[in-house]
């Protein structure tokens, strides 16, 4: 199943961030490599963000998390 990045618990952990092609996603090799697969929620009308979007996105996501799990400790 997939994780909604809002939901991850990253704080601290080493992390590699992988993004899936345009439209594809990851391959299959690659989400069985992957010990957590993360999505962003997006409106049902489109169709896939653009990669390097994604990627923006989730580095901002994972900042704002580790951010807050600083803050909570």
């Amino acid at each position: 199943g997939e994780t909604l990045m809002e939901d991850l618990s990253l704080a601290d952990s080493p992390l590699v961030l992988v993004t899936g092609a345009e439209g594809a996603g990851l391959s299959r090799l690659v989400r069985e490599t992957c010990d957590v697969i993360a999505s962003i929620p997006i409106s049902q009308t489109v169709e896939s963000l653009n990669a390097a979007v994604a990627t923006g996105i989730s580095l901002y996501e994972v900042d704002r998390l580790r951010r807050a799990a600083a803050k909570a400790a």
